[in-house]
């Protein structure tokens, strides 16, 4: 999940299970949205539930990757990467 990009059709597949978990659908039945999936996404002090908008999170855990290749060269899981 951190170290390569996700394919964005992956993504949608993931983001579209999420919302049907989360609004109580199936493939051929959906249900009312009474909430914006914005909001869902929204951090929990925020007042929302936090679920991690996975694009960015990706994102961001490749960007930690590089950083820590960056800072942490000269250990050996970096050496050897």
């Amino acid at each position: 999940l951190s170290f390569f990009k996700i394919p964005q059709r992956i993504v949608d597949k993931l983001v579209s299970l999420q919302r049907t978990f989360m609004w109580g659908g199936n493939q051929h039945h959906n249900r009312i949205s009474w909430v914006k999936w914005a909001d869902i996404c929204t951090p929990k002090i925020d007042g929302g539930l936090g679920i991690k908008d996975l694009s960015k999170f990706n994102t961001a855990l490749r960007g930690r990757w590089i950083w820590d290749l960056v800072s942490k060269h000269k250990q050996l899981w970096a050496r050897i990467l």
